[in-house]
């Protein structure tokens, strides 16, 4: 995949995550099928090691370091997860936090749930589906 390809993703990925965050609390669990599907990192350890770059807080700095001691991080994508992350979770609390009612918050959140799971248990080649 085209490196520019792939940072333009991270940042609009990064979007998507900062704007579920703030919609249904699922940012950064949004993001990983989406890296994965998309090719943007390939690799399932080195999605959550580089995911935790747009959420750095306390809590994370030692978990980050770990995953960046492993190689199982991408900090450039992540830099750009973490950006899009930033801007789309303002923009959306600022000017479109009241734009979806509860139910319906509850019924995006139920059927990404599904979905997930639904591409995850095709990824882990446990069952053939």
């Amino acid at each position: 995949m085209n490196i520019y390809l792939r940072y333009v993703l991270a940042f609009i990925i990064g979007m998507i995550g900062g704007t579920t965050f703030i919609y249904i609390g699922v940012g950064t669990t949004i993001m990983i099928p989406l890296i994965i599907l998309l090719g943007v990192i390939e690799d399932f350890k080195k999605t959550i090691g580089t995911i935790i770059i747009p959420v750095i807080s306390p809590v994370t700095i030692f978990p980050l370091y770990e995953f960046y001691k492993r190689d199982l991080l991408d900090v450039k994508v992540g830099m750009f997860l973490g950006l899009g992350y930033f801007i789309g979770s303002y923009i959306t609390s600022k000017y479109f936090l009241d734009v979806f009612h509860k139910d319906t918050l509850c019924l995006i959140y139920g059927l990404f749930s599904i979905v997930a799971g639904f591409i995850f248990i095709k990824k882990s080649k446990k069952i053939n589906l």
